[in-house]
């Protein structure tokens, strides 16, 4: 336990580890560097060690900061996610979604999906949860959540579901690994590399489909290291323990500095990104979400968007049954009632 220190000194050192600069974390947070520098020796003091190395420029994150720094994100934002449940638990008046995602989401999509159920004329809220892509799709069949966000291909029978958003996958990978220097990487790149993957129970059908992708160009995988989310990826790659694949949008979110994000050659390596949800009738509720869902597609920025080949390669991707009504839900008919 740490009692002494305050959530603003743990957030103020954990950005300057993240930016490697105290100037620019107090522009950033409206603080002066003076300021910043104190709220770094505070918690520093507390935990009884170095967590930046200020005899180098620019300055750079000592062992015990990376790892405070990869903590201390995930209980942030932990912290902040169940802020948000409390706000919306208050709004008892409104219709209440259960929306799961996949914690490889673009944020910023996640973002504007946030944003959807706290708009005042949407006449419902909804609470997000973090999980896996086989999580999901689980608990959405189970009736426990409304819809999802996932990653496929996946394993989707009894499912519906709209494309939100196509992007690169990569390898996330230390700056002085011998690849790093290359502007792309192939599968073959991936022969008698240890390889970070998603855990197969939280990504069966994506990780079943990239296998035997890699199979199907002659490469059998060196399994290095399974992960949950993005971000212990990113610290076994920081730590030298292997390359991690990732979509191009979970790399942006990560610590600057330490790894470089090199996006594949084959046009067929691509995160598709869907909603769905159950293949039968939908509530008004559920029906209104999609369509605000839709909307927000609509002015998602070109650069969140993949238009890739769409030629069929040697593994051909699983895909999601479409959505029958989503054209009359764009056109605003709701006339889809439980």
């Amino acid at each position: 336990m740490l009692p002494s220190l305050k959530l603003d000194d743990i957030e103020t050192a954990i950005k300057v580890i993240e930016s490697k600069n105290f100037t620019e974390t107090g522009v950033r947070l409206h603080k002066h560097q003076t300021t910043v520098s104190r709220c770094m020796k505070r918690v520093e003091r507390t935990v009884g060690a170095k967590l930046i190395d200020r005899g180098v420029h620019p300055v750079r994150p000592t062992k015990e900061g990376t790892v405070i720094a990869y903590w201390g994100r995930k209980g942030l934002d932990a912290l902040g996610r169940g802020l948000t449940e409390i706000q919306r638990i208050t709004m008892s008046n409104r219709a209440v979604l259960d929306v799961g995602y996949t914690s490889y989401l673009d944020l910023e999509v996640l973002a504007c999906v946030q944003r959807i159920g706290m708009a005042a004329d949407t006449g419902f809220s909804q609470n997000e949860h973090s999980s896996s892509t086989s999580e999901v799709i689980g608990l959405v069949l189970e009736r426990k959540w409304d819809c999802g966000f996932i990653i496929t291909p996946a394993a989707t029978e009894g499912l519906v579901g709209v494309q939100i958003y196509r992007e690169p996958f990569g390898l996330l990978l230390a700056c002085d690994h011998p690849l790093a220097r290359r502007k792309k990487v192939c599968i073959r790149d991936l022969r008698d590399t240890a390889l970070i993957l998603p855990a197969k129970e939280r990504n069966t059908g994506f990780r079943s489909w990239f296998v035997s992708r890699c199979g199907a160009e002659g490469v059998k995988l060196k399994l290095g290291k399974e992960v949950g989310n993005p971000h212990e990826a990113w610290f076994l790659a920081s730590q030298h323990a292997g390359v991690a694949l990732m979509p191009k949008s979970a790399s942006k979110k990560l610590p600057n500095g330490g790894t470089v994000f090199l996006p594949f050659v084959e046009d067929d390596l691509y995160a598709e990104v869907q909603l769905v949800f159950r293949d039968e009738p939908q509530s008004s509720t559920l029906a209104s979400f999609v369509n605000a869902v839709l909307r927000m597609r609509e002015r998602l920025p070109h650069s969140s968007m993949h238009n890739g080949s769409t030629q069929i390669s040697v593994v051909p991707r699983p895909v999601v049954k479409s959505w029958k009504h989503a054209q009359s839900v764009r056109q605003g008919l709701h006339t889809l009632s439980a």
